[in-house]
């Protein structure tokens, strides 16, 4: 909810100062481009075990414009394609939780893993919405802060997982558990390597903040360098209302990027040149 609180601002703060951009007539756009590091962030599901995780370096890039307000601020947003890579490993995987047979039976499913590996990687179309200050130095020389949300469409992902699991039912009313009957769906060993595309989430909210300078060339070219950190604040990947499980059905292998509080956080050093536009 806060990250819609933010947009919305972000949208109202646009249209409250609109009439003094049009006075301003100053537009710059540019190119930009990233050279990043990318990690998952949060906790690990409790359901994991011997949890260790793994970021990458990638490449982003994008085209950006920004609609000054006054002399010292802008509203910046564009078009950014980023690269996200992250692996991670778990010894042991363990879930309980209660469930209903094809008889109507209740009973607890029980779910055991080990060896649990993913490998994913991603690309998304980001489109931000920044608020940014300059502090000017002297005429051909600024520094900034920026900071602002930002939507992720996900556009292609693959994912290289692997694990072997169990499954078990315990019915309480009898005090037996079954298992090693798969025509019940209670398999043992099961295992599971294989490439699959991630469920991902039509879109994600992140938010960034940055800061960097400004060099002007002339009247109406200037370089751009800047060092950002961004985090997903929703789900990236698709989960269940209310619960996650990375399996909980046969030759079943959920992202964890569908856990609650999990996400991708990236730092980012970056370079553009931007031209300007004096009406």
């Amino acid at each position: 909810m806060r990250c819609f609180r933010i947009i919305a601002a972000s949208f109202l703060f646009l249209i409250l100062f609109s009439p003094l951009l049009i006075a301003q007539k100053i537009i710059t756009y540019g190119i930009e481009v990233n050279a990043s590091s990318c990690w998952l962030s949060g906790k690990a599901p409790e359901q994991l075990t011997g949890f260790s995780k793994k970021g990458s370096y990638n490449a982003d890039f994008g085209i950006t414009g920004q609609y000054y307000i006054n002399k010292k601020n802008a509203i910046k947003s564009g078009l950014q394609i980023v690269n996200s890579k992250y692996s991670y490993q778990a010894s042991d995987y363990k879930i309980r939780f209660p469930d209903t047979d094809s008889e109507g039976k209740n009973y607890e499913r029980i779910v055991s893993g080990r060896d649990i590996s993913e490998n994913t990687s991603a690309i998304s179309l980001h489109i931000p919405i920044i608020l940014v200050h300059e502090f000017i130095i002297n005429r051909s020389f600024r520094v900034f802060a920026e900071i602002g949300p930002s939507i992720a469409v996900p556009l292609t992902g693959e994912s290289k997982v692997a694990g072997i699991f169990t499954y078990k039912g315990y019915y309480d009313d009898g005090g037996f558990t079954l298992e090693d009957i798969p025509l019940y769906g209670f398999n043992s060993d099961v295992i599971i390597k294989r490439n699959q595309n991630p469920a991902f989430s039509v879109i994600n909210l992140e938010g960034s903040a940055a800061a960097g300078c400004l060099i002007n060339i002339n009247r109406y070219w200037r370089l751009s360098f800047v060092c950002k950190y961004q985090r997903s604040f929703t789900s990236i990947a698709k989960h269940e209302n209310g619960s996650f499980y990375i399996s909980n059905k046969i030759n079943e292998f959920n992202s964890i990027l569908g856990a609650p509080g999990t996400g991708i956080s990236n730092v980012s050093f970056g370079f553009g040149i931007q031209k300007a536009i004096l009406f």
